[in-house]
């Protein structure tokens, strides 16, 4: 059975930066309670701030 593609094996290392900030977010959120919608909303708005960031 072949292995399916991982977003890791394809991501720059940008991509996996905020990759790992928004697990690490989404963690957090988990610990405090917060909704799967919540989350959602919340982590939907830090994409967007540091992605723009590190794009500059």
């Amino acid at each position: 059975m072949a292995k399916k593609n991982n977003i890791r094996d394809f991501a720059s290392i940008n991509e996996l930066t905020v990759l790992s900030n928004l697990e690490t977010h989404n963690a957090e959120l988990i610990k405090e309670g917060k909704s799967k919608e919540e989350r959602l909303a919340t982590t939907n708005n830090a994409i967007f701030l540091k992605n723009n960031q590190l794009i500059g």
